[in-house]
């Protein structure tokens, strides 16, 4: 513990540590050469991942 004596003094023993409010892992990119994606995983539900941003866009249509 890193912790000083004046510290200590006024707050007592702090343990070491981290809380997370919120984690999201995200990606994005090329699919194909005529089309993107995005994809967003939240973390922060009670108990499953939800997801967040899931998208993909046609940049040109072959046909059209």
């Amino acid at each position: 513990m890193n912790q000083d004596d004046r510290n200590q003094a006024a707050f007592g023993d702090i343990d070491d540590g981290a809380n997370f409010r919120r984690a999201r892992i995200g990606v994005e990119g090329l699919l194909f050469d005529n089309s993107d994606y995005r994809l967003e995983v939240d973390f922060a539900g009670s108990g499953r991942p939800s997801f967040n941003d899931v998208y993909t866009t046609i940049k040109e249509l072959p046909a059209l």
